[in-house]
Order: C-alpha cells, then sequence, then structure tokens
C-alpha cells in the first residue's frame, strides 16, 4: 500500500505516548472478560450454588440475561451522548457504573439482588463496549488501525484468563465467600508531523461536508437506500455472524459442556476455562483440543473483527449513532445464544456443534462476497470505497484508489503550505523548517 509518509513518519505517528493513550482507553475492555469469566466459574462452584441456594436453570439463564440487558441499554446510551460529551467522558462513565454493579454483586445476599448488580454492570459494560473500539478507530494511524483496535479485545482476554485462573484458586477455598472474591495524539506531539498534517487535512474537510449536512445526520439518515444502508447494514450483521459462531455458547456454559464430555470434576472443570493445556491430566483431552483450537481461532478473527470492523465501515458523520446501534445489537445476539444454547442442547444434543458449524460456513460466505476490504484505508477514505464499491465483491479483488486520493491530498497540503509561506516570515526563531511536501 503506498504511503504519504517516510517509514520515520509512520514509526512517531505510533510513538510512546499514542501507545499509552491507546492502551489505557483499552483497560475497560477487561470488564467483558472479568464478567464472562465470573459467571461461567461461578456456576461451577458448589459454594455459589449453596449461598444463592441452589439457583435452577432459568435463574442461571437470568443471571447472564440481565448482564446482557443492561449492556444493550448502556450501548444504546452511550451512542446517544456520545457525540455531546465525547468517547472518554463516556468510557469513564461507563467504568464508574460497572464499578457500582459490582459492588452491588459482591455484596448480594439474594437472587434478585444479584440480577440488580447484572443490570447496572451491564450498562457500564455496554458503554465501554461501544466507545472504547469507537474511540481507538478514531485516534490510530490508517495503516495500524486493525492492530491497535483490537487491543480492547485483548484486555477482553487477559481479563477473562485472568478471573478464571483466580476462580481455580479460590475453588479449593471451601467459603461461601470465595466466589464474590473473584468478582492522539498522533505523531508524538509533533503538529507539522507531514502524516498528522495529512489525515488533519482530511478530517477537517470531511467536518466542513458534515456540517454543510448537519440536517441528514440524524437516525433516520440511517436507513437511507444507498452506502449509509449498506453500511449499517454491514455494521449490523458482522456482530450477529460473530456471535453466532457459537463463541458465547462456550464461554458461559464451558462448565456444563466440560461436564457433558465427562469432566465431572468441578476443579478441572474451571481449570480447563482458564486455559491449562495439560491435555493428558483431565480425561477426553482430544475434545478439550478441538473446544480450544476453535477459541484460539476465534479470538484471532471474528473476536476483534466482529467489534472493530463495524466501527470503520460506518459514515463519519453517523459514526456513533451506528456505533450505538451496533453494539447494542451485539449484547442482544449475545442474549439469544445464551438463551438458545442450553435449549438446543437438551432439544438436540450433539447437533448444537453442527448448528453452529453451518452459521460459521454462511458467516464466511457472506464475508467473502458482501465485505469490501478496508486495510490501510483512513477513515474519510472509506467513504469513497462504500460509494464506489459494487454490492458484490469477492475478498480483497475490490481497492480503491488511494494514489489518486492521496495525491490529490498532496496536492491540498501543498497549496495550504504555499498560502501560510505567503502570510509568515521568511523565518520565525524557534519555527521548525520542515517541509510538509515530503
Amino acid at each position: 500500500m503506498p504511503s504519504m509518509a517516510s517509514p520515520e513518519i509512520h514509526a512517531r505517528s505510533t510513538s510512546s505516548y499514542f501507545k499509552f493513550v491507546a492502551i489505557y482507553a483499552s483497560i475497560g475492555g477487561t470488564f467483558f472478560g472479568f464478567d464472562q469469566s465470573v459467571v461461567s466459574n461461578a456456576f461451577a462452584l458448589p459454594q455459589f450454588s449453596g449461598y444463592f441456594h441452589n439457583p435452577n436453570a432459568s435463574q442461571q439463564g437470568n443471571i447472564v440475561i440481565f448482564f446482557i440487558v443492561g449492556g444493550i441499554i448502556g450501548a444504546f446510551l452511550a451512542g446517544r451522548f456520545s457525540d455531546r460529551y465525547g468517547r472518554l467522558f463516556i468510557i469513564g462513565c461507563g467504568v464508574a457504573i460497572f464499578s457500582c454493579g459490582a459492588t452491588v454483586m459482591t455484596a448480594a445476599v439474594s437472587v434478585p439482588m444479584l440480577y440488580v448488580g447484572r443490570l447496572i454492570s451491564g450498562l457500564g459494560c455496554g458503554a465501554v463496549a461501544n466507545n472504547t473500539p469507537l474511540y481507538l478507530s478514531e485516534i490510530s494511524p490508517a495503516n495500524k488501525r486493525g492492530r491497535y483496535t483490537t487491543l480492547s479485545n485483548v484486555m477482553e482476554d487477559l481479563g477473562f484468563a485472568l478471573i478464571a485462573w483466580v476462580s481455580f484458586a479460590f475453588s479449593y477455598v471451601l467459603t461461601q465467600a470465595s466466589w464474590s472474591d473473584s468478582e492522539l495524539k498522533k505523531g508524538d506531539g509533533d503538529v507539522t508531523d507531514p502524516l498528522v498534517v495529512a489525515e488533519n487535512k482530511q478530517v477537517l474537510k470531511a467536518v466542513r461536508e458534515e456540517k454543510e449536512a448537519a440536517a441528514y445526520s440524524g437516525w433516520v439518515e440511517l436507513f437511507r437506500p444507498g452506502p449509509n444502508l449498506r453500511r449499517l447494514t454491514l455494521a449490523l450483521c458482522l456482530p450477529a455472524m460473530q456471535q453466532f459462531t457459537g463463541i458465547n455458547a462456550i464461554t458461559y456454559y464451558a462448565p456444563t459442556i466440560f461436564e457433558s464430555a465427562g469432566i465431572k470434576n468441578f476443579h478441572y472443570q474451571i481449570l480447563l476455562n482458564a486455559g491449562n493445556t495439560t491435555f493428558a491430566s483431565v480425561p477426553h483431552g482430544f475434545i478439550v483440543l478441538f473446544i480450544w483450537v476453535f477459541y484460539s481461532t476465534y479470538v484471532m478473527s471474528w473476536g476483534p473483527c466482529g467489534w472493530w470492523v463495524p466501527m470503520e465501515v460506518l459514515p463519519t458523520n453517523l459514526r456513533a449513532k451506528g456505533a450505538a446501534l451496533s453494539t447494542s445489537f451485539t449484547f442482544l445476539y449475545n442474549l439469544c445464544v445464551s438463551k438458545t444454547t442450553p435449549l438446543l442442547f437438551v432439544a438436540i444434543g450433539y447437533k448444537t456443534y453442527f448448528y453452529y458449524a453451518g452459521l460459521c460456513a454462511l458467516s464466511t460466505l457472506i464475508t467473502l462476497f458482501f465485505l469490501p476490504e478496508t486495510k490501510g484505508l483512513t477513515l474519510e477514505e472509506l467513504d469513497t470505497l462504500f460509494k464506489e464499491a459494487p454490492v458484490l465483491v469477492w475478498f480483497g479483488t475490490y481497492r480503491v484508489d488511494t494514489a489518486g486520493l492521496r495525491a490529490r491530498a498532496r496536492a491540498e497540503i501543498v497549496e495550504v503550505e504555499d498560502e501560510v509561506a505567503d502570510q509568515k516570515p521568511d523565518h520565525v526563531e524557534g519555527y521548525p523548517e520542515k517541509s510538509l511536501r515530503q
């Protein structure tokens, strides 16, 4: 992919400061992992069942569902207010709300109180899950957007693994309390960096266009036939394909699945959920191996892509609203999978796996034929992609003429530089003598 700037400029655009901001903003992703791991492993702990008087299957399903319902509401509200108050402010509010919910869950003395804590935590997690990949996609340079946007998913997996190991440790502590205890700036600040100037030029141009089209940035505009509706459809379908891989069927019900495979010891169930790789130490290790192969493949593909690709395919002036819908639907799909999986296991048994395998095959076809490649494109160049690309595409074959687009951008930069040069003295002490024409 041709670039407007040298490798040194790209190196500065991913400076230590930028990396710090990206990692710091993505830490909220651990909450989702925390929650999934806590719920999954709590169901396997006899201490949890004893403390809450053996909740039945319906109550266990509700424990999962209340969090997801909260996530749907939180994601929708985050999209509603992030344009007004900013991405980071909403992420901070989500963290605070999640912490309040975690406090309620820790103090819960009954299942209804646990429901309340789960709902509150879901509100916070929904806000964080919506705004974190959105924020990361907006501050990342185009050539590394995928790498940095997936940080929230990396944090989610780290959170899941951490709590799983903590749960394994506490599974040997025979007390009722044990279950709850486990519970930019780019260019390194250099505003004259050519890469910063180039992308800033595109952003300012997009902002002017958005202001001119302010009357067309409402919710209805998302559903207008044409590029907007196509982009929204992809933003809603991709999370569906992500969730219907069956990943959360394993995430939430892993101990149940391991038990059905003949692994009765709950210590083993939690150990396997934590990611232990000593297959010979447990019965039916071959089955467990394939479950881990599935999970490992997921976290390298649909796991991150199901979150950040919808964020970048959405139009700039409608991204916050579209992201809210996409994230809300992600939680809704999660709810469907979480509620139907136990019923499928009862109704059709092992054929449940073939059901999810068929959905994975369908997702592959949709991805190959309807999703154009977005690698290396700025968020503004994506507008051109969806205006020009045919609806039916073969994966990777259709590319935007980035060379032409960036050549025009260079010409605009040169024009601006010449205008600035005419308006400032020949030399100002301390003013860096750097050309934007590199």
